[in-house]
């Protein structure tokens, strides 16, 4: 999944980024038309912050609303990257991914 940094990379609405779900599946989105691909979660960023206004303009559920503000916006401007899910560390393991083919989540810890 993706950990925002700036924001550039990630499409606000189909790359997965917030719990390792993209924002479709997160409101239950059946017509995805009303968000384009190309608006980048750095759209939703003002002075290195969450846009709140412009977030509340957009989604209306309100648990989806204080995962992504929970999501921690980097100091420092860096670029997205990618993380590795099923481990706390973020960090790809073969253990995990053992755990993941054989489909169990035991090992799966939010970052």
């Amino acid at each position: 999944m993706w950990k925002a940094g700036i924001g550039t990379d990630i499409s606000f609405g189909y790359d997965y980024w917030i719990d390792n779900k993209n924002l479709i599946q997160h409101l239950d989105i059946q017509d995805d038309s009303c968000l384009h691909p190309c608006i980048k979660v750095s759209e939703f960023i003002l002075n290195g912050q969450w846009d709140i206004q412009k977030l509340n303009q957009l989604i209306h559920n309100q648990l989806v609303l204080q995962k992504i503000i929970r999501i921690a916006i980097p100091i420092v401007e860096i670029v997205d990257s990618f993380c590795w899910r099923l481990n706390g560390s973020g960090e790809f393991s073969t253990k995990s991914a053992t755990w993941l083919t054989h489909g169990s989540d035991a090992f799966q810890q939010p970052i």
